[in-house]
């Protein structure tokens, strides 16, 4: 499994400023079920259940689409990739 510290690394290394931040310390963020619609992170909130799925960037979106890939598990997959 790929952990914050590992995304925080890579991103430090391509010159990105990054750090780890509590959730606590993020009060917009909003809470999504392992369950319903998979859909690409763009940031428009939905009041349909059925949304509140895993959210992935939409690279990743694209290829999951493009594979048929229906769970996290698959996602997960593709981002090891």
């Amino acid at each position: 499994m790929v952990s914050a510290e590992d995304i925080l690394r890579v991103l430090v290394a391509r010159e990105w400023q990054a750090e780890i931040v509590e959730q606590s310390s993020v009060p917009a963020l909003i809470h999504t079920s392992p369950h319903g619609l998979m859909k690409c992170v763009d940031g428009r909130p939905s009041d349909l259940s059925g949304m509140d799925g895993p959210k992935s960037l939409g690279g990743v979106y694209a290829i999951a689409t493009n594979r048929g890939v229906t769970d996290v598990g698959g996602l997960k997959n593709i981002v090891m990739e």
